[in-house]
């Protein structure tokens, strides 16, 4: 208490943390808040990234993207990882700044190559979608989705699995999307599940194995895949995979 009192920045931000989770003293976000302000305004990076996070998801404060932007700016350029992904989908979305797709690829750069999964992943979304003013560059999504799949990221997974199966960005390797597939779609990924039935059920990358296509079909069609019930109504329909029948054919 006194060190920040005496206007010791590293003191003032370990005390705003106190405050705002109420751990030793009463929880008082309103003194969380102005002591967050106090450090950050001495350039502590923690705090001025934390000050960025409560105005852009309206933690205590009202939302403010501006101030965000102020905030997460700062400590972005303290090199903190957390803040150049969020000042990059900041730049990426149009809020508290002008949309700017090129500001948005260096944040997310910057972060990913400190191994931050989330920029890693959003530059692989980037770069695989053609609707965002990025030039479409599927070899570069394919290589930020495999770093993030590294860090055991689902969505990586899933999209790098996909990008496997299509040939996309990458020499086309079923035997690949199917591991990299397996875990998300263990894990109850509705898409995952689906592509792993359609994969069974047409032999690429694995033996054919209507069985194992009708028990993948069946986890995503129980949550509402329409692509898997309709797969699973025409397996049932010519018998394959598990006696044909009909009134299980027409349930799906």
């Amino acid at each position: 208490f006194k060190a920040a009192e005496q206007d010791n920045a590293n003191a003032q931000y370990d005390l705003a943390n106190m405050y705002f989770a109420g751990e030793g003293v009463v929880k008082d976000d309103t003194k969380a808040l102005e002591l967050f302000i106090k450090a950050a305004e001495q350039g502590v990076a923690e705090s001025q990234h934390n000050l960025g996070v409560m105005y852009e998801d309206a933690i205590t404060v009202e939302q403010d993207y501006k101030e965000a932007f102020k905030w997460l700016s700062m400590a972005a350029k303290q090199n903190i990882p957390r803040s150049q992904n969020r000042l990059a989908t900041l730049y990426e979305a149009g809020l508290g700044t002008p949309k700017d797709y090129e500001q948005a690829i260096k944040w997310y750069t910057k972060a990913a190559n400190q191994e931050n999964v989330s920029a890693q992943l959003n530059l692989g979304f980037l770069y695989s979608d053609d609707s965002n003013g990025v030039l479409t560059d599927f070899k570069q999504a394919a290589k930020w989705y495999a770093k993030a799949a590294e860090q055991g990221d689902s969505d990586a997974q899933y999209n790098l699995g996909t990008l496997y199966i299509n040939g996309t960005g990458v020499i086309q390797n079923y035997k690949e999307a199917i591991r990299l597939l397996f875990g998300v779609a263990r894990d109850g990924h509705i898409q995952a599940q689906h592509n792993l039935g359609f994969l069974y059920m047409n032999g690429n990358g694995v033996p054919q194995d209507y069985k194992k296509a009708i028990k993948w079909f069946t986890k995503a069609a129980n949550q509402e895949s329409a692509e898997s019930q309709f797969n699973l109504g025409l397996l049932y329909s010519k018998g394959r995979g598990a006696d044909k029948d009909i009134n299980t054919a027409i349930y799906w």
